[in-house]
């Protein structure tokens, strides 16, 4: 009964599996709507029990909800269950999320979700799938071969190799820099290591010089403290000498100075006094008077400025007055031209240039005005002529359009007329009522045999003895099964024996690989030279033995590398020596070439480089020579001149009066006299000087260069002799490195000999000796279990000879098969020939009816070929009227177009003409305005102002001279007060002096008194001594204290040289040695691990290509063989599916596919060709195909109503097919069949009573609700 819930049973399931709800059921619609029920909140659940590919029972319980609001609905999927239940009953919740659910419950059914989606559980709404469109079909099958996981997968390691790719790059990058980083620390800890040993020398020698330091001191300080006294008196007596003859030089000074004065010290000092009172009333006189003359000055000063002013001011007036008549002049001149030129002035006197300025600008404006009228008219005839010629194109492009348009229609029309008529032709070649005459005999034939061929009844006779094998193949599978039966139970003792037997048998073998393991390790010469055994070896002490021998290796290639690392140092700091002095000596002689090339490029031509000193001597006397010439000649010149004066006026030489013998010694004197008094001569000695100062002075330029390729020359000698010296020092270390290589390359391979090839046999050797006493152990066990059971009856048949019985068996079971195939083969041709048969009749019909379709379109083509005649007639005539007309309008055209041409050259000449008369015009009228305006200007303010500046100038003059009568005489009152003050300061100096004498003279004797009361000879004499031991002290200090001081300084410069490396190696190459390793190790991984990543994508690619093949094989060969047993018709042999390849990238490959058909070795499209039976047919048989090769570990396929729109006789085929399936595979323990179906008769042809004895039924009750009833099988009528 439709609607009763047949179909929901697949739907329940394939959510169950996949989660997956059916299709077009978004929103809840796959619930009890909640209307109906009347209740706001329907909750449903599915629950699935199923046992796992590994055997375990499982129940898997999804919840779903719909609530009901007020307008809408709300889906939601709830926290479902996956339980699993162990062989006692247990039961443990793998997982509740629904997500997890998805993914959880297809791996433990064993088969991806897409097989159950679109194969197991495919709902009938999309079972047609396979028939669907390619990119929906390739979709599909991609997802059922997981191509997106094996793309994923590649396209990761892909990923991950491109990314150590990368790493790689900069790791070997790192490495390189790393390992010059380690090169350039080895060199600086050479060097540290040398600049410490200096700085230690240093150390000693300081030392010493300090305790020499220390002695000097001690004795300064000792003769210091000894001889204070007598410096004390020494230095005092110093000081008073030198200080009475200061005073002495003093007091003789002033008396030679002074007038001295016979009075005493009191009465000067009174006489001082009063005379400085009266001096101080005559300096404020003197100072008013300087007021005065201060404040005339400033009042001369400020008058003067006025005066220059006013002076300047005149100047301008006066030179602004001469431009003024200038310029009247001028405008007089203008007018006369402008009157000349134009006849646009009346006569008007020269005096009213206002006038002339006004008609002028009236003028102007009249020629302007006419310019601007003249432009106007011709613009607008322009304007007309070009409106008229513009109608006159437009029509012409109009009538030629209309001619292109019909030209175009009457090609089309002729061309589409030819066509009509080869069509025509075909027609009357292909298409005649004769060959329709002879196709309808011909179909009549092929119906009669046809007839003749079905009324023999083959193929139902093929089909009975088919039944008959397939009957005697299932009684003897029934026995095969029951003698499998049989050899299990016996099995049950056998397997003691056999597995005594097959323990003894490892034995045996163990025992023949300890003695290949034994003559490898005695014979091969590599392993005696390494690891020597004798005949009577003892197997238990074999692998201590070998653990000895290889920690004795360990030990003797740690040795050899110690050695090797040390000589290696040695190698490097000696190759590194090398390498500086080569690159020294490289740099040197590039430094040469380039002084060499600059020295070259610049010396002049006549000097090389080794004659470089010579000529620069030789340049240096020729400028000396050339420098005292020109100064001779500067020297001599003014005698020369003063003679040549002399010789040509009086005839007779300048230093002896002597007259001149005749004119020719004269002219040829004189000629002399006028050369070298001439420009030239002295130019010329000049020229001389300064070329030779030049070309000396690019010598000397040159001089360092010299100086600079003598020292390189010296650099390149000493660099060659050191190279020798590391060169030899290089060499041998190197051979000795080369020895301690070779040993360590002879130590390494003998433990990678050990390592590679003993070692495992060694292993492999104990792991050998520890089985084999365990599988005697065991041999041992089961011989004694056996002699408890050792018991046997007569008549029993052996595990053998059943096996014997079972193998005849299934030789039959073959030969059965074989039969069964045969004829169904001969069936398939003899099907194969009735649908060949049908086809042609088909065939013959469908040509019957192409003939008489072509004739009856041969009519019709004939009318349309007239119609198009008389189209092109009509054409033709529009078409020469057109051009008649298009002739016509091109010459109005022509003419108007000249017309216009003639009235714009006109323009242009007028308007031209009009232009420059304008322009002269504005020029000259512009000129006389502008020159009119400075006169008008010079008018009104410079002819007052010019005589207001005379009459200043002259009040100014008058104040200046009477100021100059004022400041004359108070300067004259100044000076005499000046001289008075000078003499009164005379004799105040002189008192004041006098006084001073008197002091003075009291003081040195004072002095003298002192000095004779000290003791100075003695002193002196200890003064001498001290100074002697001093000298001889203080120079050996300084000595020893300069040596000191150097020594300190290279000290210092050695430690900053120490400090400066040592920082560098802790930052720049901190632990160089160890990041070098570590990369150097990194990188070695990551190009192991990039090769086996390679390695791994190119066999994982062609795995799932050769895959993809075997599955498709598969797939194909099960479609071919179902198609054949199912398919009732003739017009499709059989069916496959293609896989079409479509792209190789860099992602992998890809794969279109398509359902094709074959027809006699033809193959077709199966899409949009076959009927919809065949589609449905098609359809389950690749299901079936798909899921025997995919389902393997899930035997579950379900069928919805298979037997939709197929007829009676595909019906049947398609139930004795399933019948075939459900027999071959019966035995499968996972394998069950669901089918949904309103056919009864489709169980019946399935022969259902064979496999079940009852069914499910799926009906209403009377209140319309759906059940399940449980009905026996038998009670099915056929």
């Amino acid at each position: 009964m439709n609607g009763s819930g047949k179909t929901t049973i697949i739907e329940c399931l394939k959510y169950a599996t996949t989660g997956d709800l059916p299709p077009n059921s978004k929103g809840g619609v796959f619930i009890h709507d909640p209307k109906i029920t009347g209740e706001k909140d329907i909750r449903a659940q599915v629950k699935l029990a199923f046992t796992s590919a590994n055997g375990l029972n499982m129940i898997v319980t999804r919840n779903i909800q719909l609530l009901m609001k007020k307008t809408t609905t709300t889906f939601k999927t709830l926290e479902g269950q996956l339980v699993a239940i162990n062989n006692s009953g247990d039961r443990s919740t793998l997982s509740t999320r629904s997500l997890e659910l998805d993914a959880q419950v297809p791996l433990y059914l064993g088969v991806p979700k897409a097989i159950l989606e679109y194969v197991i559980f495919c709902h009938q709404e999309d079972s047609l799938w396979p028939l669907s469109e390619p990119s929906n079909l390739k979709k599909k099958f991609d997802e059922i071969f997981q191509a997106m996981k094996f793309t994923k997968a590649l396209d990761n390691l892909k990923s991950i190799k491109k990314d150590m790719s990368v790493d790689i790059k900069l790791l070997k990058q790192s490495v390189e820099h790393l390992k010059l980083d380690k090169d350039r620390s080895k060199a600086m800890k050479l060097n540290i290591h040398q600049l410490q040993t200096k700085i230690d020398q240093y150390n000693e020698e300081v030392s010493e010089i300090e305790s020499q330091l220390n002695e000097i001191t001690e004795k300064s300080d000792k003769l210091f403290k000894s001889n204070q006294d007598f410096q004390k008196i020494l230095s005092k007596v110093e000081n008073l000498k030198n200080t009475k003859l200061s005073i002495s030089d003093q007091v003789k000074r002033l008396s030679n100075s002074i007038d001295i004065l016979d009075l005493s010290k009191p009465d000067l000092q009174n006489l001082l006094a009063n005379f400085s009172k009266v001096l101080m009333d005559k300096n404020n006189q003197l100072r008013d008077l300087e007021t005065d003359i201060s404040s005339l000055k400033d009042r001369q000063s400020s008058l003067q400025s006025l005066s220059n002013s006013l002076i300047r001011r005149q100047g301008e007036l006066e030179a602004g007055k001469e431009t003024y008549e200038k310029n009247r002049n001028h405008l007089s001149s203008l007018k006369e031209a402008f009157q000349h030129k134009f006849q646009g002035l009346s006569n008007i006197e020269n005096s009213d240039m206002a006038q002339v300025n006004h008609e002028m600008s009236q003028f102007k404006a009249f020629i302007s005005q006419d310019l601007t009228d003249t432009i106007d008219q011709f613009a607008k005839d322009i304007q007309l002529k070009e409106t008229n010629l513009s109608d006159l194109i437009k029509s012409i492009t109009v009538d030629s359009q209309n001619l292109e348009y019909n030209k175009k229609d009457r090609s089309k029309l002729i061309h589409d007329s030819e066509e009509l008529a080869e069509k025509l032709k075909s027609f009357k070649s292909l298409s005649t009522q004769d060959s329709l005459n002879h196709e309808l005999e011909n179909l009549k034939t092929y119906k009669e045999k046809l007839q003749s061929w079905e009324s023999e009844n083959i193929i139902p006779k093929l089909n009975q003895k088919i039944e008959e094998k397939n009957n005697e193949m299932i009684i003897l599978e029934n026995q095969i099964e029951k003698f499998q039966d049989r050899i299990m139970k016996t099995n049950q003792q056998a397997d003691l024996y056999a597995k005594l037997g097959l323990i003894k048998k490892s034995i045996n073998t163990k025992l023949d690989e300890l003695q290949k393991i034994t003559e490898k390790l005695q014979n091969d010469s590599r392993i005696r030279q390494v690891f020597p055994l004798t005949q009577e070896f003892q197997r238990a002490d074999l692998e201590m033995d070998f653990q000895k021998l290889f920690i004795n290796m360990q030990k003797n290639i740690a040795i050899n590398n110690k050695k090797m690392h040390e000589l290696d140092r040695r190698y490097t700091n000696a190759l590194y020596n090398l390498n500086t002095i080569e690159k020294d000596l490289q740099d040197n002689q590039k430094s040469k070439e380039k002084v060499i090339q600059l020295l070259s490029e610049n010396l002049p031509e006549d000097c090389t480089i080794d004659e470089y000193n010579d000529v620069l001597e030789e340049t240096e006397l020729s400028y000396k020579t050339a420098l005292e010439n020109l100064k001779m000649h500067q020297t001599t010149l003014e005698f020369n001149r003063k003679a040549l004066e002399i010789a040509e006026r009086d005839s007779c030489c300048y230093l002896c009066s002597r007259k001149f013998e005749n004119e020719s010694f004269k002219s040829k004197l004189l000629q002399e006299l006028k050369t070298k008094t001439g420009a030239n001569f002295e130019k010329t000695l000049k020229d001389t000087v300064q070329n030779e100062k030049e070309y000396l002075h690019s010598l000397r330029l040159l001089e360092k260069h010299i100086i600079t390729l003598n020292s390189i020359n010296e650099k390149i000698d000493n660099s060659q002799k050191c190279l020798e010296k590391a060169k030899e020092e290089t060499k041998t270390s190197k051979s000795k490195l080369d020895e301690l290589e070779v040993d360590s390359t002879k130590l390494k391979d003998e433990k990678e000999l050990a390592e590679s090839e003993i070692r495992p046999l060694i292993e492999k050797f104990t792991y050998l000796e520890k089985e084999l006493k365990d599988l005697e152990n065991s041999s041992k066990t089961i011989s004694e279990e056996l002699s408890i059971y050792n018991t046997s009856e007569d008549g029993i048949q052996t595990v053998d000879e059943l096996r014997d019985q079972q193998r005849k068996m299934n030789d039959s079971l073959r030969e059965l098969r074989k039969t069964i195939s045969d004829l169904q083969m001969e069936k398939d041709e003899k099907v194969r020939e009735n649908s060949r048969m049908i086809n042609l009749i088909k065939e013959k019909e469908l040509t019957v009816s192409e003939i008489e379709s072509s004739l009856t379109q041969k009519q019709n083509i004939d009318d349309s070929i007239r119609s198009k005649r008389e189209n092109i007639n009509d054409i033709d005539s529009r078409v020469k009227e057109l051009e008649a007309r298009i002739i016509s309008l091109k010459n109005k055209k022509d003419e108007a177009q000249s017309v216009l041409d003639k009235v714009k050259n006109e323009r242009d000449i007028q308007v031209r003409n009009k232009q420059k008369t304008v322009a002269d015009i504005n020029r000259l009228i512009d000129r006389f305005q502008t020159i009119y305006n400075e006169v008008v200007d010079f008018e009104a303010k410079g002819f007052d102002e010019l005589q207001t500046t005379i009459k200043e100038l002259e009040l100014n003059k008058a104040q200046m001279l009477e100021l100059k009568e004022q400041l004359d005489l108070k300067s004259n009152e100044v000076n005499e007060e000046k001289r008075k003050l000078a003499d009164s300061n005379n004799e105040e100096k002189n008192l004041k002096q006098n006084l001073e004498l008197i002091e003075l003279k009291s003081q040195l004797q004072h002095i003298e008194s002192e000095i004779s009361r000290l003791d100075v000879q003695n002193a002196e004499a200890e003064r001498d001594k001290y100074q002697e031991e001093s000298l001889r002290l203080r120079t050996r200090f300084e000595k020893l204290s300069s040596e000191n001081a150097g020594k300190l300084g290279e000290m210092k410069q050695l430690q900053n040289q120490i400090d400066s490396l040592t920082h560098q190696l802790r930052t720049d190459y901190k632990d160089i040695e160890k990041n070098y390793h570590k990369e150097w190790v990194e990188l070695q991984t990551r190009s192991f691990v990039t090769d086996d990543i390679d390695v791994y994508s190119k066999a994982l690619d062609s795995a799932i290509m050769k895959y993809h093949g075997l599955k498709m094989q598969d797939i194909n060969r099960i479609l071919d063989e179902l198609w054949k047993r199912t398919y009732s018709g003739t017009d499709i042999d059989t069916i496959k599916i293609r896989s079409d390849e479509v792209s190789s990238t860099v992602k992998g490959k890809s794969y279109n596919y398509r359902v094709v058909m074959y027809k006699q070795d033809v193959e077709l499209d199966m899409r949009g060709r076959c009927s919809a039976g065949q589609k449905v047919l098609a359809s389950i048989i690749i299901r079936l195909a798909l899921s025997e090769t995919f389902g393997a570990n899930c035997g579950v396929i379900a069928l919805d109503e298979p037997t939709t729109n197929l007829d009676e006789e595909n019906i049947e085929s398609l139930a004795k097919s399933l019948h075939n399936i459900i027999n071959m595979r019966r035995h499968q323990k996972n394998f069950q069949l669901i089918v949904i179906t309103h056919d009864e008769k489709f169980l019946g042809h399935m022969n259902a009573a064979a496999f079940t004895d009852h069914f499910f039924k799926v009906k209403r009750d009377d209140r319309q609700k759906s059940q399940i009833e449980w009905v026996d099988i038998n009670r099915v009528t056929y």
